[in-house]
């Protein structure tokens, strides 16, 4: 329990290293009860960053206790958007068959995350009923999670392969301009001749100019890598930063006094790639930084600061928020 009352918010490392215990504890054991609870107050407190409460659902399901399900079913309708996203993840982890009727009505929620993470906790569970709630958004959805389902199913071979053929050959023209996408994401030989044939053939511009993008993209050999950061003195961006704030490059060294700027008066991007450069000479300005970043759970850089947090810690650097 010691672990348990030390404050160790806003990353509550102490509470998620512990709650792995949950996979093999009894079930009335008292901390059990405790970690639980303190979990399911983690899960539920908006003003934590949403990839912390990400984390504490992962550990909550480890329990798999049946008042987790409990829990998710009374939270669901919730009218907290980011609540109903932990839920809809909860079931797809819990991976029941009962859940799929839940989801179902989750993936036409009013939230955009909300309906995309039913849909991916959906292909999760991927039972025959998962496979046809994910069939009946692809005929009734919108657009785009029309599209994020199509390419669930091209995750699952052979069965999803199979289905994203026999929604091109239907008349409901949103739905093959969605298969489309998906089938783009399998790259096997007998998915070109789809395009080529859909392109020219089908009825619908949509459908044809979808085809021809695809045709194009399928036969490209371009494939994104991420590549390293360049030395911070060789790279482009940095002159161009430089230029921007009227700040003299030192000779040799760290530009620490830029990257500090950039960070906080920076358009996202180049706080992003600021915080990647200092994140390689972490000092107290950016700990500072970050953990006035990581109260505000809303912010553009949540993701990435609760990350660099975390990676901080993993190599050992001590982490207090004074």
């Amino acid at each position: 329990m010691r672990l348990l009352n030390e404050n160790d918010s806003p990353l509550f490392r102490n509470l998620l290293f512990t709650s792995n215990w949950l996979k093999n504890g009894t079930t009335i054991s008292p901390m059990r009860g405790e970690i639980l609870k303190r979990i399911a107050a983690v899960l539920q407190n908006n003003q934590i960053p949403l990839p912390i409460r990400f984390r504490s659902i992962a550990s909550l399901t480890l329990a798999k206790d049946p008042s987790i399900a409990a829990l998710f079913n009374y939270l669901k309708n919730s009218p907290d958007d980011s609540i109903r996203q932990l839920c809809a993840l909860g079931f797809g982890i819990l991976n029941e068959e009962k859940f799929v009727s839940t989801l179902k009505l989750m993936a036409d929620d009013t939230s955009r995350e909300v309906q995309n993470i039913a849909c991916l906790s959906l292909g999760r569970i991927w039972t025959q009923t998962a496979q046809d709630a994910l069939v009946d958004v692809i005929f009734s959805g919108d657009d785009a999670t029309r599209r994020i389902c199509c390419e669930i199913l091209a995750l699952h071979a052979p069965e999803g392969h199979q289905m994203l053929k026999e929604i091109t050959e239907t008349d409901n023209f949103l739905a093959k301009k969605a298969a489309i996408y998906g089938l783009l994401m399998i790259k096997e030989d007998w998915v070109k001749p789809i395009f080529e044939k859909m392109s020219v053939e089908d009825t619908q511009w949509v459908v044809r100019d979808a085809a021809g993008f695809a045709l194009e993209k399928f036969s490209s050999t371009y494939r994104y890598l991420p590549s390293p950061l360049l030395p911070i003195l060789e790279n482009p961006w940095t002159l161009a930063q430089a230029e921007l704030y009227g700040i003299q490059l030192p000779a040799a060294g760290f530009p620490v006094d830029l990257l500090e700027k950039i960070l906080t008066q920076g358009e996202e991007h180049d706080r992003s790639v600021a915080l990647q450069y200092l994140l390689t000479q972490p000092n107290a300005n950016l700990l500072n930084w970050l953990f006035s970043q990581i109260k505000q759970p809303q912010s553009v850089l949540t993701e990435e600061v609760v990350n660099a947090l975390y990676s901080l810690g993993k190599r050992g650097v001590e982490l207090s928020d004074n």
